[in-house]
Parts: C-alpha cells; sequence; structure tokens
C-alpha cells in the first residue's frame, strides 16, 4: 500500500509541476512493478506461448502506432 501511495503521489506531482516532469515516468515504473509483484502468482501459471504472444502483439501495436504517426507527419 505504501509503494502503490508514493507512485501515485509522484505521478500527481509529476503531472502539475513543471520542473518535476521526470516523477511521472519513475511513478509509472513503481506501479508497473508493484503491479507484477502483486500478480506473481497468478503471472507464474500462464504458460510461456502466452507471454510472447502478448509481447509480439505489444511490439506490432507500438510498431504500427509509431509508423502511423510518421506518415501521418508527411
Amino acid at each position: 500500500i505504501v509503494v502503490g501511495t508514493i507512485s501515485i503521489l509522484l505521478i500527481v506531482i509529476g503531472i502539475n509541476k513543471e520542473r518535476f516532469k521526470h516523477f511521472v515516468n519513475v511513478g509509472i515504473i513503481f506501479t508497473l512493478l508493484n503491479l507484477i509483484y502483486q500478480l506473481r502468482t497468478v503471472l507464474t501459471e500462464i504458460p510461456l506461448p502466452i507471454y510472447l504472444l502478448i509481447a509480439g502483439l505489444t511490439i506490432l501495436g507500438v510498431v504500427t502506432y509509431k509508423m502511423k504517426k510518421e506518415l501521418g507527419k508527411k
């Protein structure tokens, strides 16, 4: 609970204060790490091919988004 509160506080401070913009990234990273830590029992039961499928779809999504954004600029 403490780590989650700190990470949300970092995100809020980073959004509100221009000087502390990097706090948003730190808060998001802490939130993701906390989420993975809390779900470790569930995540250990998922087979490896599912992880590979999720990673592949994520990479395809990011690349497609960047290409669409780049083509929209021209």
